[in-house]
């Protein structure tokens, strides 16, 4: 038997136990298969992207909830101000302190999104499935999200192999420049999101404990080369 089947078994074995772990937060085969954008990862200088996602990606983000499982914290409440459980789905996509930033990227994905629906001369089913979908990216929704939940915080994407349907009507070509153009897009600003909540979130901690915020947050702001190609690895 070849190193290379017992390397590629070992590594489908990997992905299946991490993809049925709590939470789903390593779960790939429900969303889009297109790589994202190499520079958030592999090329920005702090790399900060690749670190958030690796935190979040194995459910180290310190958030109420995890504190208190941990006997830090006697409940789980948002420190903001919220009376609902502090969780990562609750920080990225619920919490009030953020619905600003939340819509100021909605708008920014629509525009996008139609920008290149309108350049690329996309019309029919595509169009309407797609803005239809880009309107939900940020938010929990049944219909765009596979498992309900919005998964933009993982840098996790619609499929859009299933969201365009069969008889779209496109050449090869034109499909793939659509599904990349749009990939990346969608990829770029919910990574940008979920970076900028979970900075602010990190300073406010910071400040709320009295810590200086350049210790709290070190081991997140300086990882290193081979934690970006770890997370951009785990994307492909």
């Amino acid at each position: 038997m070849s190193s290379s089947y017992v390397d590629a078994r070992l590594v489908q074995s990997c992905t299946d136990t991490l993809g049925s772990m709590p939470s789903l937060r390593m779960a790939t085969w429900a969303h889009d298969k297109h790589s994202p954008p190499d520079y958030l990862y592999a090329h920005a200088v702090s790399a900060h992207s690749a670190a958030v996602q690796l935190y979040a990606r194995s459910g180290q983000l310190l958030t109420a909830d995890l504190l208190f499982t941990r006997n830090k914290l006697p409940n789980k409440e948002c420190h903001l101000g919220c009376k609902d459980d502090e969780n990562m789905q609750h920080i990225f996509v619920k919490c009030a302190t953020y619905q600003a930033w939340w819509l100021e990227a909605w708008e920014q994905v629509i525009e996008k999104t139609m920008l290149k629906l309108e350049t690329m001369k996309i019309e029919g089913p595509i169009w309407t499935i797609l803005v239809a979908v880009v309107e939900s990216l940020f938010i929990d929704d049944s219909l765009t999200w596979p498992l309900h939940l919005t998964m933009y915080s993982l840098d996790q994407i619609p499929d859009l192999d299933t969201l365009i349907p069969s008889g779209h009507g496109l050449n090869k070509i034109t499909l793939l420049r659509l599904k990349a153009h749009i990939s990346s897009d969608w990829h770029t600003l919910s990574i940008r999101l979920a970076s900028r909540i979970f900075s602010d979130y990190q300073r406010r901690m910071a400040n709320l404990n009295n810590i200086p915020f350049k210790d709290h947050f070190s081991r997140l702001s300086q990882p290193s080369q081979s934690l970006c190609t770890y997370i951009s690895n785990c994307r492909q």
